[in-house]
C-alpha cells in the first residue's frame, strides 16, 4: 500500500530505485501497490490484457501489478497484490486465483508479495475462506 495518485508516483524519487510497475487508485484514498527495483536490478514491467485487469482489478477489493525478472535462465513473474481490510475476503481470493492460473499458462515460476491484511491466526466463524 503506497497511498500516491498515478502523478505522485511519476514524481517519485527514492535514491537509487526505480519503480518497474505500479496502481493507484483513482476514486478513492489510500491502497495502490508499487514494484520498486534497485537501479541496475533488472525487472521488467508485465501488460496484462485489459479484459483480465478489467474484471479483476477493482479499487478496495483486488489491486495489483506484476513484474518478471530473468536470472540465470530463469525467468520470474512477481505480483505484488494489495486487499483493504473491508474488502470481501471470498471475492479478493477468487480474483488472485483466476490472475495466478492466467499467469501460470506464461510462467513456471511466481512469487506473490504485498499486504493481504486477512489475519490467519483468527478462526471466525464468518469467514469461509
Amino acid at each position: 500500500e503506497h497511498d500516491m495518485k498515478a502523478e505522485e508516483i511519476k514524481r517519485l524519487n527514492i535514491d537509487s530505485y526505480l519503480t518497474k510497475s505500479c496502481f493507484s487508485r483513482k476514486l478513492k484514498t489510500k491502497g495502490g501497490v508499487i514494484i520498486l527495483a534497485e537501479k541496475g536490478f533488472e525487472l521488467r514491467g508485465v501488460t496484462v490484457p485489459d479484459g483480465l485487469c478489467n474484471v479483476l482489478l477493482e479499487e478496495l477489493q483486488f489491486e495489483f501489478c506484476a513484474c518478471t525478472w530473468s536470472i540465470n535462465k530463469e525467468k520470474y513473474l512477481i505480483i505484488g497484490i494489495y486487499r483493504s481490510p473491508k474488502s470481501d475476503v471470498n471475492i479478493f481470493l477468487d480474483r488472485l486465483s483466476i490472475l495466478i492460473v492466467y499467469f501460470c499458462k506464461k510462467y513456471d515460476k511466481i512469487i506473490v508479495a504485498g499486504d493481504l491484511n486477512i489475519d490467519v491466526l483468527v478462526l471466525d466463524s464468518k469467514q469461509d475462506y
